[in-house]
């Protein structure tokens, strides 16, 4: 009778070890997953950030651009007032 619950107790113990070795690789193999996500998230960043200083480059030059455009419109306006008063 001893016997046989020292056989049950060790089945129990060698089952609740295999549920931990199970759970161990589900929480390996979750972890390379989230990792391999990360990495696909950070990359994600990278592209975006690049696109947002792109996108601020195009921003600059358009102003620039405004900008000249305003300059000799003004510079038109005044001239053509000086010629009318001529």
């Amino acid at each position: 009778m001893e016997k046989q619950i020292v056989i049950e107790k060790f089945d129990a113990i060698e089952r609740k070890i295999e549920g931990l070795i199970d759970t161990n690789q589900q929480l390996t193999h979750e972890n390379i997953r989230l990792r391999e996500e990360i990495d696909g998230l950070r990359h994600q960043i990278t592209v975006l950030q690049e696109n947002e200083q792109r996108q601020e480059e195009v921003k600059t030059i358009i102003r620039s651009k405004i900008d000249t455009i305003m300059a000799k419109l003004d510079d038109f306006a005044g001239n053509e007032t000086v010629v009318d008063a001529g």
